[in-house]
């Protein structure tokens, strides 16, 4: 059996040390993170059909457009769910998240002249939060109430 340099030793350490690093950079910048620190914060009866579903996004922020925002829907572990936008304007990447998860992190891109909200389809399919657009930017509205 051949023996290994402390030399060679180093580098190949050196080298391990930084795929690590390298991967655990790329999964932490895929990361959404939530609107709140508790969680989902907007719970809607109105919304929701009887999922348990809810959705983290801060109402009252007003983002540029062309911005990406992030989002989180919460669910009873839904299994995969496709989230997309009511509007070619809307964007939602990933737009197909695997589960089953409790929490599903995304993030919406408006541009001008956008209209609708986001949709969701998972065992069921509802709406989640309007995108509420004027001459500036945009902002999310209520959840299910389309306009």
């Amino acid at each position: 059996m051949a023996l290994v340099s402390p030399r060679t030793r180093i580098v190949i350490a050196a080298c391990a040390v930084a795929l690590v690093t390298a991967a655990c950079q790329a999964d932490e910048s895929d990361v959404v993170p939530p609107a709140s620190s508790e969680g989902c914060n907007h719970w809607s009866t109105r919304g929701d059909p009887g999922l348990g579903a809810a959705f983290d996004y801060d109402e009252s922020a007003h983002h540029r457009f062309g911005t990406a925002v992030p989002v989180m829907m919460c669910g009873s572990h839904f299994g995969s769910v496709e989230i997309t936008g009511t509007s070619p304007q809307i964007v939602v990447e990933p737009s197909a998240l695997d589960g089953p998860w409790p929490e599903y992190r995304f993030t919406v891109t408006v541009a001008e002249g956008a209209t609708g909200g986001i949709h969701v389809d998972a065992f069921a399919t509802f709406d989640g939060p309007a995108i509420v657009a004027d001459g500036t930017g945009w902002s999310f509205g209520p959840w299910g109430d389309l306009p």
